[in-house]
């Protein structure tokens, strides 16, 4: 009998092990798909990808206790491969939400099924890793459409590929993909903005400008991930780059978002941001 339950234990830990790599490799072929087609179809920008979160770690993630001040974001420049990755990220969680089960549950998650397939879908061995604990605000209430520029020097593609997503609260805004939107966001931006001053940041001015480009492009979809979908999307170049915006942050909000590159790229990067590489 007891031989029976040695070899039915070993059974399921080798079932559970094979399903957990099978869920990464079909992640990774949904990442590849959307990769591709953000790549091959003219004017696509952003592509929403399903996770997959178990009923256990919906529980877990949901079981977030609020904290009277965010911590810092977490910043990670470094290699996929670093073996402390796991920890350092379960610590973060682990000391912000004071559950151990916490941080070893978003460890997982954000590894094994994002950051890992991710890079891996890319050929890519390096990231840049954000993750932000956020409290209710009212910073976001007007949206700020944007698009993020190039984040390191180019090689080959006029554009990059950002991944983001949140474990809970509201999930990054995203307008819809379409010609007449992206040309009349531009013009309106470009336009407002032509003469202001980032080095000396001016808050209603930057608030007035919003309301005006939100009032202008009210009449175009809007596309919102849900917690267990990340999205990829288009940065760099304008003409690939998706129009997105923070959204209104009016309950707790855990975010998190990758920028792949090499070791090369993402080293530079942490320079730039004065951030230590991590192997």
């Amino acid at each position: 009998m007891y031989i029976y339950y040695i070899m039915d234990t070993m059974y399921k830990t080798k079932y559970i092990k094979y399903k957990k790599k099978y869920l990464i490799l079909k992640t990774q072929y949904n990442i590849l798909k959307a990769i591709d087609d953000i790549c091959s179809i003219d004017n696509k920008t952003f592509e929403l990808i399903d996770i997959k979160l178990t009923k256990k770690e919906i529980d877990i993630i949901n079981d977030f206790q609020s904290v009277k001040l965010p911590p810092t974001p977490l910043n990670y420049f470094g290699t996929i491969n670093n073996q402390n990755l796991f920890e350092i990220i379960e610590e973060y969680f682990s000391k912000s939400i004071g559950v151990d089960v916490y941080g070893k549950t978003v460890s997982n998650i954000l590894l094994n099924k994002v950051a890992i397939p991710f890079l891996n879908s890319l050929n890519l061995d390096s990231l840049w890793l954000t993750i932000r604990i956020m409290v209710p605000n009212d910073l976001y209430e007007i949206p700020r459409w944007h698009t993020d520029g190039f984040y390191y020097k180019l090689r080959e593609k006029n554009y990059q590929l950002k991944l983001a997503g949140t474990l809970i609260g509201p999930g990054t805004l995203f307008k819809k993909d379409d010609i007449e939107m992206k040309n009349e966001f531009f013009e309106i931006s470009n336009n407002l903005y032509k003469d202001f001053d980032y080095n000396n940041f001016d808050s209603e001015k930057d608030l007035k400008y919003r309301k005006i480009i939100n009032k202008k492009l009210q009449h175009f979809e809007i596309i919102q991930p849900l917690n267990d979908q990340i999205a990829i999307f288009c940065v760099g170049d304008p003409e690939k780059s998706a129009v997105h915006s923070e959204p209104n942050i009016d309950q707790n909000r855990i975010f998190f978002s990758i920028v792949p590159g090499s070791i090369y790229d993402i080293k530079k990067l942490a320079e730039r941001f004065k951030g230590e590489f991590q192997y």
